[in-house]
């Protein structure tokens, strides 16, 4: 009779891990991964007018909840080269919801380096952005700017792991 139980037991509890694993999928809305996107500039270098100007973006997804790091970069005589201020430096924390079958990401800012805000405009770091989505067999997609699959640096992915983990989408003392 006790090995009958642990039978049992046993089964439910596998057919409730695959009923809950298969819910997951479902819930899931972008997939889990690092991605790499170049937003355009227009910023232009007087003293080098040929250079192209972006942001290179990392974008860290787990769980549909994301964080956005923007770094300037430049593109001068076909080399990369990075910023140490030009462009100024975004981190957003974000988050992946669907309404009504349409797939939407909210981002807000979270930290900012080289950065001037006008002074009479409200806190930049309590608003909340939203921006449709679409999803491609390659990436992800919005405001303009392809997100591909990437490697990220451990460095990188470890200073941006702990920012999801600490920061929230809502910025503490607001209302949502």
């Amino acid at each position: 009779m006790k090995k009958i139980l642990v039978l049992i037991v046993l089964f439910c509890a596998g057919v409730c891990r695959q009923s809950l694993a298969k819910n997951d999928v479902r819930e899931r809305i972008a997939s889990n991964g690092n991605y790499v996107g170049l937003q355009k500039e227009t910023y232009v270098d007087p003293e080098e007018p040929d250079a192209k100007w972006f942001h290179e973006n990392t974008l860290l997804v787990r769980n549909n909840e994301a964080i956005l790091d923007e770094v300037p970069v430049v593109v001068n005589h076909g080399k990369k080269g990075y910023s140490p201020s030009d462009g100024g430096f975004f981190t957003y924390r974000a988050r992946f919801t669907k309404r009504d079958g349409q797939i939407f990401v909210a981002l807000r800012l979270c930290q900012s380096d080289y950065l001037v805000f006008p002074v009479d405009k409200h806190d930049q770091y309590t608003e909340i952005k939203s921006y449709p989505v679409r999803l491609t067999s390659d990436g992800i997609e919005f405001n303009g700017v392809k997100y591909a699959p990437a490697k990220v640096n451990k460095l990188a992915l470890k200073r941006l792991l702990r920012l999801l983990s600490s920061e929230s989408l809502e910025k503490p003392g607001t209302n949502p």
